[in-house]
């Protein structure tokens, strides 16, 4: 389901851009596959990047490409996101999406 709306970085730091594109496209994801009929590059890759192994026949795939021509959705309100690493040896990260007020993140 398409929710919320665009995140914005919260600060011009290379991560939380970073973060902030990824973010953005997965929030389009279900939008991509309904309306283009195919899973779209960045999120294969993000399941692979996570460990996700997706196995998808070939007939799921056909059936995918019986896909809708249009999709209207209600007015959406943007947000802000930051990326923080918690921890350098496990490569773990947060990234935390807020509402935008005037602007600029809290």
């Amino acid at each position: 389901m398409l929710c919320g709306g665009p995140a914005y970085p919260a600060t011009c730091r290379p991560e939380d851009v970073l973060a902030t594109v990824r973010h953005n496209q997965m929030e389009y994801f279900y939008g991509d596959v309904l309306l283009r009929g195919k899973i779209p590059g960045y999120a294969l890759r993000y399941f692979k990047d996570n460990g996700w192994k997706i196995q998808i026949s070939p007939a799921e795939e056909e059936k995918l490409t019986h896909h809708c021509d249009f999709s209207a959705f209600p007015i959406i309100t943007p947000g802000c996101v930051i990326r923080r690493i918690l921890n350098k040896a496990t490569k773990c990260s947060a990234i935390r999406s807020f509402p935008l007020i005037h602007g600029v993140g809290r």
